[in-house]
């Protein structure tokens, strides 16, 4: 017979194996139509806005055979505004940068949900969807990005076909989960960021091929369709809306920080040329910050100023562009164009 101490070390060896394997193959929030999903309808009542602007870098239709080109399918564009059925196709590990009218703060909930147009087939099972995935990063400057920590529990012992649908549940914080109409959501908390300016959506290259595939935040290999050699291969970009947002907003221009203080800004104009002087006049003398980005996220200008400065513009490129000022705690932000 056993001894009580070996048969406690018996106990406590199945007990881990047992909560190991219940990790490894978890279930994540169903689909939309299914109790406890995640799912954010694009008519929900806590959508408060979309994005504004996008920079697109598109990539290949199959990775593996570079010969046929690039995707082709939707323009930068289609990925603005309210989810309809447009979309613009990223390619296999294709990017997209998308900015806001606002910046998304870090509030209850989730804080901005991701769309893209995947679908279920005639005779699938609950849960199971044509699902082509994308890895999620946000920035607080439209600079630095920081990734949300994704899982992939779908097996990799048999590729995911260029038509085959997979289980929504086995994979979490990555966007294209569920069908159109429907986004994925994601909450600031988990990165302890306050507010964000970007979101960088990065296409996951299905394959179980380690030359190209894509991994989740635990070394996994993402399995999703591939390949897709087609003008609208990857990630399907659809939509980004920000959640919760709305006791933050005044107007177009003005924002409320983390601690409701706001900051009066007189900016003008909204379009000039190259050459012409943009003038920002602030009430008080307090030491502030002006940073100006492009949609690529890249900084084209920064200066320390008081109460009033005048900037003039010089070759910029035609296009639009975000100004910020920062003063203390309290944020101001808006966009002007170079035309």
């Amino acid at each position: 017979m056993l001894a009580g101490k070996q048969k406690f070390f018996i106990v406590i060896l199945k007990l881990s194996c047992f909560f190991y394997t219940q990790n490894l193959f978890s279930q994540f929030a169903p689909g939309p139509d299914q109790l406890n999903t995640s799912a954010i309808f694009r008519n929900d009542a806590s959508i408060s806005f979309w994005a504004d602007s996008v920079f697109l870098k598109r990539s290949w239709q199959n990775i593996s055979d570079t010969s046929i080109g690039k995707t082709t399918v939707g323009v930068a564009e289609d990925a603005l505004g309210k989810s309809d059925a447009k979309f613009v196709s990223l390619g296999d590990a294709g990017e997209a940068i998308l900015h806001f009218p606002f910046p998304i703060y870090n509030e209850i909930g989730n804080d901005f949900a991701v769309f893209e147009n995947g679908f279920s087939q005639n005779g699938d099972e609950a849960n199971f969807y044509f699902m082509e995935l994308a890895t999620v990063e946000v920035s607080e400057n439209g600079i630095d990005f920081i990734a949300f920590e994704s899982t992939s529990n779908i097996d990799t012992n048999v590729q995911v076909g260029s038509f085959s649908t997979t289980n929504c549940t086995k994979v979490n914080n990555l966007a294209g989960k569920y069908p159109l109409h429907y986004g994925t959501p994601f909450d600031l908390e988990e990165l302890g960021l306050d507010s964000i300016i970007s979101i960088k959506i990065v296409d996951v290259v299905g394959s179980i091929n380690t030359l190209y595939a894509s991994f989740d935040s635990q070394g996994n290999k993402i399995n999703d369709p591939f390949p897709t050699p087609f003008p609208s291969s990857g990630f399907d970009l659809n939509a980004i809306a920000a959640l919760n947002q709305k006791n933050k907003i005044i107007d177009t221009t003005l924002f409320i920080s983390s601690r409701n203080e706001t900051l009066n800004i007189n900016f003008y104009p909204s379009s000039l040329k190259n050459g012409e002087y943009i003038y920002i006049k602030t009430e008080n003398f307090e030491q502030k910050k002006l940073l100006i980005f492009n949609t690529l996220g890249e900084k084209v200008f920064t200066k320390r100023f008081t109460k009033n400065i005048k900037w003039q513009v010089n070759n910029l490129a035609n296009g639009i562009y975000y100004l910020q000022v920062y003063e203390n705690r309290s944020f101001f932000s808006s966009k002007f164009i170079v035309n």
